[in-house]
């Protein structure tokens, strides 16, 4: 539950994303699945502006969903480690059978206009390790699909 002076600081910051640096607003997605990497945005975005075909996106984002998944606490530097590369460097994939693979980057580090910023509330991610249970962050900020600033806001009290 948000309390009043949370709420109104949480609609004046999505404010300032939505209407003044241009961030889609993507609404409060409490009642969704949800995950860190939005498949179909990022798609999208390596399709429109990375000149990828569907099976080339496909194969970077699953390299891309296979080094965030992390399931052990213990392995969590190292899977931070890994994902920092591929979002930094990008990820070789296949153009096809004899053709030299490509490098896709999942954001555009040169051209930041280029990339999709997006806002969203309440992003509801369901649990599957030891406890269950689920978390929600006030918001999410998502570069090309990709769950990369997450805002818990709190009272000065808590």
């Amino acid at each position: 539950m948000i309390t009043h002076p949370e709420r109104v600081t949480q609609n004046k910051a999505v404010q300032l994303l939505h209407d003044v640096l241009d961030y889609r607003y993507l609404g409060n997605l409490a009642d969704t699945e949800n995950s860190n990497i939005r498949v179909d945005d990022l798609r999208r975005f390596l399709i429109d502006k990375q000149n990828c075909t569907e099976a080339m996106a496909d194969e970077a984002i699953m390299h891309l969903r296979e080094a965030a998944q992390c399931s052990l606490y213990k392995d969590l530097y190292n899977k931070g480690l890994e994902v920092y590369r591929l979002l930094r460097y990008g990820v070789s994939v296949s153009q096809g059978y004899n053709d030299v693979n490509k490098t896709v980057h999942f954001i555009n580090w040169d051209d930041s206009s280029q990339n999709d910023f997006a806002v969203a509330e309440e992003v509801t991610v369901r649990r599957v390790t030891e406890d269950l249970h689920h978390r929600r962050p006030d918001m999410v900020v998502y570069v090309n699909g990709i769950a990369l600033v997450v805002l818990e806001l709190k009272r000065m009290s808590v």
